[in-house]
């Protein structure tokens, strides 16, 4: 503690332009500090959030997954369907045929 008294009194001690350069530069110094924490912070906030948008998205792709299972179901519906068309066509020619 005392070498910091004693700085500040060397400082007290010294012209007025002196003095205004040390505290420009000890403003400098905390003004860096701050902008490292918060850099620091801002960097943290964003992983986090990323986090949390990754298991919002991937609940999402698992919501839109189901929703189209339906649809693929039917699609498998339709292509049992479309056999069936295909032998209605089948029976239809076969009937103009016989006629």
């Amino acid at each position: 503690m005392l070498n910091i008294e004693k700085k500040i009194e060397e400082i007290r001690q010294k012209p007025e332009h002196i003095r205004l350069r040390y505290t420009w530069g000890m403003v400098s110094i905390c003004m860096v500090a701050v902008m490292i924490i918060w850099f620091v912070s801002i960097k943290v906030n964003f992983v986090n959030s990323d986090k949390f948008e990754n298991i919002s998205d991937t609940k999402n792709q698992f919501d839109i997954l189901e929703s189209t299972q339906g649809t693929v179901d039917n699609f498998n519906n339709v292509e049992n369907e479309n056999n069936s068309i295909d032998e209605l066509l089948e029976e239809a020619r076969k009937s103009e045929e016989s006629q």
